[in-house]
């Protein structure tokens, strides 16, 4: 039972590391979109962990950003990690743990800083 706890947890600190690492990612674009105009972004994401001796995480991802221009200076952005993934599996007796769902969806303003 403990092997199984194990597991879970750690696919579930993979999973949550994703969707920080694709918020991290749309907070590191500089600029914004000029009034009226639109940038979308579709991304594939695949995450491998190999670290724990007694685990091996799988995940892949969907991220979505949709930029639009509000202002001269600003913009609302959409964000999702999109469809979820994540397949961890106990090295001792191959036993696997899958989750599989949708990430949360954000809408964030930005304005240029300048």
């Amino acid at each position: 039972m403990k092997s199984k706890n194990k597991l879970a947890s750690a696919t579930f600190a993979a999973l949550a590391a994703t969707v920080i690492n694709t918020a991290f990612a749309a907070e590191a674009e500089t600029g914004t979109i000029d009034k009226g105009g639109a940038q979308l972004e579709f991304k594939m994401g695949l995450t491998r962990y190999d670290r724990d001796p007694d685990i091996s995480l799988r995940e892949r991802s969907t991220p979505f950003l949709a930029r639009i221009g509000l202002g001269n200076n600003a913009e609302l952005r959409i964000e999702t990690p999109g469809a979820i993934r994540s397949v961890g599996t106990l090295r001792s007796n191959g036993s696997k743990a899958t989750i599989s769902g949708m990430g949360d969806t954000g809408f964030l303003p930005a304005v240029a800083r300048g």
